[in-house]
């Protein structure tokens, strides 16, 4: 029984392992932004003290996940304030939605 267990593990990581970077253009920004999936602790991260109208989430995701084309973040938490305050917000909920989307989309897709 524990063997079974341990190949339905194994293939749960190797799933997730395979799962490709997404990419999303940003012409605003004149730039591709770049994101790795989120994991289930990076999500009750982002979750953990939001309220379901708290819009820093999409900030709070872009400083956690946008990478550029060499795997480099993008932004630090000390850009919160600036993302939050000084960027358009359409665009970050925009990126940060996508970002929040992609992995369901896949899963969604048969990916």
């Amino acid at each position: 029984m524990a063997e079974e267990f341990t190949k339905v593990l194994e293939a749960a990581t190797t799933h997730f392992s395979s799962r490709e970077i997404i990419s999303i253009d940003v012409p605003e920004w004149e730039t591709t932004v770049y994101s790795k999936p989120l994991t289930l602790g990076e999500k009750r991260k982002l979750y953990r003290n939001a309220e379901s109208s708290d819009l820093a989430v999409f900030a709070d995701v872009l400083i956690m996940k946008a990478e550029d084309e060499h795997g480099e973040k993008m932004f630090r938490i000390g850009d919160k304030n600036t993302l939050m305050n000084r960027v358009d917000p359409d665009v970050v909920t925009n990126v940060g939605s996508f970002i929040l989307r992609s992995g369901a989309e896949l899963d969604a897709a048969g990916n």
